[in-house]
């Protein structure tokens, strides 16, 4: 059929016989790079399991955009104190090269422009104005023309005379006479003399000196010697330590007391009290009774040696 409608189409004025008979191509097996995977593919799905339902899915909150004054204050606030940007500006300048350079000038002129250095600002700026009025007027003064030559040479001529080195400083003259030896001579042979060294003897000891004999004693120095009333002591404070309490001579001890007043002898103090008794050469029986094992047998043979 196909066939008789491109005839048809290609040759309209004549009519051929139509070939209805289908013209089958024949197919070559297809090759595959990877036939496993379409071995794979081709298993069937296990069916899915119908009582298995995955869990609800969770909704979390969704937060719309901020306030416009929030957003505000949030940008405000991010921005670093101007200390800590100047001193990383310093720091590392070097290392970073000019472009970081460029980027904390930036950053510090947009931290200059937030809210919480208003104040800051305003008197920086006061300072910069005052500044800059100072630096005009000193500008106006400065010398033109043949004026500035004239500083020019003056200049020039204090940096010949400071570059110059200056001559050490020489001592003072002393005015000499003979007079001043005159008035000297006298210390200058007692300077000449030896030194005399007086060496002190030792003491000894168990001499009463001269003084010490003829010493008389002061009032004073008798005052002092005398124990005064308040150290003494009174024979009403003295305490008698072996005096006995009355109701101590009529008590009657309990049985308890009794008990506990008696001595008490234990294994070791037992042992103290037959030190008299005791015999170091006698054997204990336990010790008679005794089995040595083949291991303090083995270690109670003499060493060999050569």
């Amino acid at each position: 059929m196909l066939a008789c409608k491109l005839d048809i189409l290609i040759h309209p004025t004549s009519f051929s016989e139509p070939n209805l008979q289908k013209e089958e191509k024949k197919r070559g097996k297809l090759k595959f790079r990877f036939p496993w995977r379409i071995n794979m593919l081709a298993r069937p799905k296990p069916p899915p399991n119908k009582k298995y339902q995955p869990p609800p899915r969770r909704v979390y909150k969704e937060f719309g955009p901020l306030d416009p004054i929030t957003e505000f204050f949030s940008d405000q606030i991010y921005r670093p104190p101007l200390r800590v940007l100047h001193t990383n500006k310093a720091m590392f300048k070097d290392v970073k090269g000019p472009e970081y350079v460029k980027r904390m000038n930036r950053l510090i002129d947009r931290t200059w422009d937030s809210i919480y250095n208003f104040y800051t600002k305003k008197l920086r700026d006061r300072r910069v104005k005052r500044l800059e009025r100072k630096k005009a007027k000193i500008q106006a003064k400065k010398p033109k023309g043949k004026d500035l030559e004239k500083v020019q040479n003056i200049r020039s001529e204090w940096l010949v005379k400071i570059a110059t080195a200056k001559k050490p400083p020489q001592p003072p003259k002393i005015p000499r006479k003979k007079k001043a030896l005159e008035d000297l001579a006298p210390f200058i042979d007692n300077l000449a003399l030896p030194k005399e060294y007086h060496i002190l003897k030792p003491k000894e000891l168990g001499i009463v000196s001269s003084k010490a004999l003829l010493y008389e004693i002061t009032p004073i120095v008798q005052k002092l010697a005398l124990l005064p009333d308040r150290l003494k002591i009174r024979p009403e404070d003295l305490i008698d330590h072996w005096a006995i309490k009355r109701s101590a001579l009529t008590a009657k001890c309990t049985p308890r007391i009794e008990k506990l007043a008696q001595p008490s002898f234990s294994a070791r103090e037992a042992r103290k009290h037959e030190e008299d008794k005791f015999d170091p050469w006698a054997i204990s029986p336990n010790a008679l009774k005794y089995k040595a094992s083949a291991r303090i047998l083995e270690l109670a043979k003499p060493l060999e040696r050569e």
